[in-house]
């Protein structure tokens, strides 16, 4: 059967994560998160947490109800760009008290570390900065930008509370330079965007030659997370390549290498990729079909 990579995510990742994140004070990442919010926030420390975990057990009916009906991109922008309910369930999930997905951030470290090709890291979608911490810790050059007033603020915050060089874009009014990055990374962003795609094409020029492009995309409705719009793989992953991006091999993970591809190699790519994703799309709606469609590999380590 096919991995789940995030139920791998042992204590060795979570152990990166904290180090990176942790403020020196304290011993336990909600405790540090929990500080981190409630200065942000101008409130006292006591019952931040109890604000934090009704904030995440409430997020699917807000953003059922805040969310717009249409994803209409104007109206998706306003919606990121003011919220900061978004602040506090990015804060508890960060915690890792949910789940271990936030350490999708520490595959990408190690990722850059194997594949990159120089220091000069964007984040596209920065959110609280948990990742931006994370490489700049790690020896990154990294410049970071979101939509969101709030993301960015409470960010900024953050790092200078570590003293971290990180530069911030708002990416409603700047873009990056044309191959200023050797590598862009996306953890948890492009599902919120109607058409993905179109912006990884953007993303491509922001690259130098040869420059990685690192992503993790939540494909599939989810009832508990309303923000999470696009269904399927096929129409995202079936035209990636075809853009002008070599794949690379990484466990859970989508890892490209921008390449000079001929027109001929990519459409080629195009229709191995639509294979892939079509397969990827039926395993995902029907879970049993694993054992027919994929080869046999090593089970989970419990």
């Amino acid at each position: 059967m096919k991995v789940q990579v995030a139920v791998t995510y042992g204590p060795f990742a979570q152990k990166i994560w904290e180090d990176a994140v942790l403020l020196p004070a304290y011993s336990s990442l909600i405790e540090s998160l929990c500080s981190e919010i409630a200065t942000f926030l101008d409130r006292p420390l006591e019952g931040t947490r109890e604000l934090l975990e009704a904030a995440w057990n409430d997020r699917a009916r807000q953003m059922a109800h805040d969310l717009p009906q249409h994803p209409d991109p104007a109206k998706l922008t306003h919606y990121y760009g003011q919220q900061t309910s978004g602040l506090l369930t990015s804060a508890y999930w960060h915690s890792l008290l949910p789940d271990r997905y936030a350490l999708h951030s520490v595959s990408g470290l190690q990722c850059l570390n194997q594949f990159g090709v120089g220091p000069d890291v964007f984040e596209f979608g920065h959110g609280i900065g948990s990742t931006a911490i994370l490489l700049a810790r790690h020896g990154f050059d990294v410049t970071a930008g979101d939509i969101s007033e709030p993301a960015r603020a409470f960010a900024a915050q953050r790092f200078a509370k570590r003293k971290l060089p990180v530069k911030l874009l708002d990416l409603e009014r700047e873009s990056p330079a044309a191959e200023s990055f050797d590598a862009v990374v996306s953890f948890d962003v492009l599902e919120h965007l109607p058409n993905p795609v179109e912006q990884i094409a953007e993303m491509r020029t922001w690259l130098r030659p040869g420059g990685l492009l690192v992503l993790n995309i939540a494909f599939g409705r989810d009832a508990d997370n309303p923000e999470h719009i696009l269904p399927y793989r096929l129409g995202v992953l079936n035209r990636v390549r075809g853009l002008g991006f070599q794949r690379l091999p990484w466990p859970g993970l989508y890892v490209f290498a921008k390449a000079d591809l001929s027109r001929g190699k990519r459409q080629l790519f195009r229709s191995v990729d639509l294979i892939d994703a079509t397969r990827e799309d039926v395993v995902a709606r029907w879970p049993k079909l694993t054992q027919l469609l994929y080869a046999k590999i090593n089970p989970p380590i419990a």
